[in-house]
């Protein structure tokens, strides 16, 4: 995302986490829906982060938050919420964004810079032994042994797929790049719906045009051309390494529109 040229950014402010308590009484009151389908303006930021959002830990009976990595690991908690019927998903700040599908980004501003946070639901008491899972963090460590101080076997991309072979506490035995060996099990996610922005230049025609008051043979350039700049955003959904819905264009922001090159000749 660094690559791509930023367009203007409308900064949010992000406070400290509140506790469950307060996050509980303030319920929807102060939702902000700020989701980067919304404020599309802002999906292009300087840092990218992740948090898995667990079904497994229920904010109202453990009143624990789920923290993000990264930039946002300071700043930005997720939570499932579930009391009688009533059950979702959310980030939390002063505001409460809900959490639409897995994979949703969200835009933060912080001092140090902005950030896109990728938000992405688990449910850790699921069992996924034999199943195809995407992977949520941007880079994915996969270890011989289940314990982070053994060797590195080899790593896995965002959204890629691994097989899981087995499951031991809070860690997965997957089959990844040719190697066998143990990850996260909360970075394992069934579902992901990929958001793509796709630098796109337009290419300037040139045209040339008589003029009576011209001396045959003469040419000049009346206006030099320049290329346009667009950016496309699209979104996929997979389930478990399978396409759910094809490629979707959610919508095109033109930045520069393109200017044709003019050439006056006599004849």
């Amino acid at each position: 995302m660094s690559n791509l040229k930023k367009l203007k950014l409308k900064k949010t402010l992000v406070p400290t986490l509140m506790t469950g308590a307060v996050f509980l009484s303030t319920l929807g009151l102060m939702n902000t829906n700020a989701s980067a389908e919304i404020n599309k303006d802002n999906y292009l930021a300087d840092h990218e982060c992740t948090i898995v959002i667990d079904k497994a830990n229920n904010i109202v009976k453990t009143n624990k938050q789920q923290k993000a990595t990264g930039v946002c690991s300071k700043r930005v908690s997720g939570m499932y919420f579930k009391k009688g019927k009533r059950e979702f998903y959310s980030l939390n700040g002063w505001s409460i964004d809900y959490i639409n599908y897995s994979g949703e980004p969200f835009y933060f501003g912080f001092s140090s810079g902005d950030a896109i946070a990728k938000v992405f639901l688990t449910d850790s008491k699921q069992n996924i032994k034999g199943k195809t899972m995407h992977v949520a963090p941007t880079k994915l460590s996969v270890y011989k042994t289940p314990i982070k101080s053994s060797k590195k076997l080899t790593t896995v991309k965002r959204y890629k797929t691994v097989v899981v072979k087995d499951v031991k506490g809070s860690w997965a035995k997957v089959k990844a790049n040719g190697k066998t060996g143990w990850v996260s099990r909360n970075s394992l996610v069934n579902e992901v719906t990929i958001t793509e922005v796709k630098k796109v230049v337009t290419k300037y025609k040139s045209y040339t045009r008589v003029d009576p008051t011209y001396e045959p043979g003469r040419k000049e350039l009346i206006n030099k051309g320049e290329n346009g700049l667009k950016y496309l955003y699209y979104k996929t959904k997979y389930k478990n390494g399978k396409l759910v819905s094809k490629k979707k264009k959610i919508w095109t922001d033109v930045v520069t529109y393109p200017q044709d090159e003019f050439y006056f000749i006599g004849e």
